[in-house]
């Protein structure tokens, strides 16, 4: 994929404000990544998220797949090749931008439950009247194969590490198993960074689709239950069906992916180091017993 340099994206960020905002608008810098830009038009309410056009492409595809679905979103629109405006939380009539308490808010928690069940509604029937979009978006544990394992294990010396090689043993089988089961939309990155929650009534709203794909619904609600506190995630879990087997396969596939993505990193990060520490707690054997279990009794086939 061609990636823009910083000078590119704001070149494009400026020639579009002289297209599409009133003459002497102007721009100020709100994030600047290696991939892409985020800028603010000052006094407009409009923000413009500049990057290469095959990442645009695909969220684009998803703010579309959300308002044709009826599915809770900031407004959304490609105004370019490599723009897309967003609106701006910072002063929205309908939207603020959530702050890391509303992760133990009860009413928080409901309305997540709310949202991903729509997301996942949407997903499910994208993919079933457009079977294509299976060979368009990517499903993260693909990227689980032989060799990122190898990297892995070399990287934390987990060669003698029981559990380890059980987890390795393990991987291919509960891929193929699992990846029958992949049938909607995934968002992969919850956090309150990327929640909208509305200023009336108890709605709320994902933006930045840029690591979403296609998956399972029970990989969502792991993302979103690691993330939130007290009752809101009790609130989030009573409301939110899931499936406990392919919830705990999850589980395991969960933790061998960041491990392989710890493992590409240019230092070790040291986040990696409490996913290796969580490999010998008890929760996690229980998931490696229950996927066991899974396999052995021919289950989700």
């Amino acid at each position: 994929m061609g990636e823009l340099s910083a000078e590119e994206r704001k070149e494009i960020a400026l020639e579009t404000l002289s297209l599409h905002f009133p003459k002497g608008a102007k721009i100020a810098a709100v994030k600047e990544g290696g991939r892409c830009s985020i800028f603010r038009v000052l006094g407009e309410g409009a923000i413009l998220k500049v990057a290469a056009s095959p990442r645009l492409a695909l969220e684009t595809f998803f703010y579309d797949v959300l308002q044709k679905r009826e599915v809770p979103a900031v407004a959304g629109k490609r105004l370019n090749e490599n723009v897309l405006y967003l609106e701006d939380l910072a002063v929205s009539k309908n939207w603020r931008l959530a702050v890391k308490e509303d992760l133990k808010e009860p009413a928080v928690g409901e309305a997540l439950a709310v949202w991903y069940q729509a997301w996942h509604e949407a997903g499910r029937a994208e993919l079933a009247e457009n079977p294509h979009l299976h060979t368009v978006l990517r499903w993260e544990y693909s990227a689980i194969t032989a060799a990122a394992l190898a990297d892995v294990e070399k990287m934390f010396a987990l060669k003698n590490d029981k559990v380890w090689q059980k987890c390795r043993r393990m991987a291919p089988l509960l891929i193929a198993r699992l990846k029958r089961q992949v049938d909607t939309f995934t968002y992969n990155d919850f956090y309150y960074v990327n929640l909208a929650v509305a200023k009336k009534g108890t709605g709320v709203a994902l933006f930045d689709f840029d690591h979403s794909g296609k998956g399972l619904a029970a990989s969502d609600f792991r993302n979103v239950a690691s993330s939130l506190r007290d009752e809101a995630l009790k609130r989030f879990q009573a409301a939110m069906p899931v499936d406990k087997d392919i919830l705990a396969a999850d589980g395991i596939l969960a933790v061998l992916f960041e491990l392989i993505i710890a493992s590409r990193a240019a230092a070790r990060p040291r986040w990696a180091e409490g996913v290796i520490a969580g490999l010998g707690r008890a929760e996690f054997r229980e998931n490696l017993q229950k996927a066991r279990n899974i396999l052995e009794e021919g289950k989700l086939c």
